[in-house]
């Protein structure tokens, strides 16, 4: 026999079938795949909760060496801690008393933001017509065309009412503004007993 048409070792099998065996199966990549975007949708979802957390974490291994320093000096690890939440709540509470009366002649001078960005949005809208007033008005042929085509003339003595509503609420924007200052204390809170127990 040449030295080609001898026939495989035993060892030189072995080996053909360990690197065929290490590479990853079709399946297993698939299951990583899924898993990969399951935990992406969860995480997505359960922001509220993990967020917390994980800041409080970041801030604990921030803080960690000042409370230790702290801690030199024979006081005891929890008073430490605290002591340094109430440091750092008081420096925000100073320089939001600080900030008040800016704070005023922002919520002063919204109105008159508001007055301004009215006349501009209704100066616009008198001069030629935008995109979306373009898109209502062909809406507006289509239906007339359709009803038309349909035979379905409106009766007469018969008003035809469209309600509009605005395209700006103020009360829905104070209510999400609102609701997202509440969530966002609640989660200061949970931060804030994180980090000290």
């Amino acid at each position: 026999m040449s030295a080609i048409e001898q026939p495989e070792t035993q060892f030189e099998r072995t080996e053909t079938t360990r690197i065929v065996s290490e590479r990853p199966r079709i399946e297993t990549i698939c299951l990583v795949f899924i898993s990969l975007v399951a935990a992406v949708f969860i995480l997505r979802y359960a922001q509220a909760i993990f967020l917390p957390f994980v800041l409080s974490l970041l801030l604990f291994y921030a803080l960690d060496p000042v409370v230790s320093w702290i801690s030199c000096f024979g006081i005891p690890r929890i008073v430490s801690c605290l002591l340094l939440v109430f440091a750092f709540l008081g420096t925000g509470a100073s320089g939001a008393y600080l900030l008040r009366g800016q704070a005023s002649d922002l919520v002063n001078r919204l109105p008159e933001a508001m007055r301004k960005a009215k006349v501009a949005i209704e100066s616009h809208r008198n001069g030629q017509p935008g995109t979306v007033a373009n898109v209502r008005k062909a809406e507006g042929e289509l239906e007339k065309t359709a009803s038309e085509a349909a035979g379905s003339r409106p009766s007469a003595g018969v008003t035809r009412v469209q309600i509009e509503e605005p395209i700006f609420k103020t009360s829905d924007y104070l209510r999400s503004g609102s609701i997202g200052v509440v969530g966002f204390i609640g989660q200061a809170v949970t931060v804030l007993f994180l980090i000290i127990f």
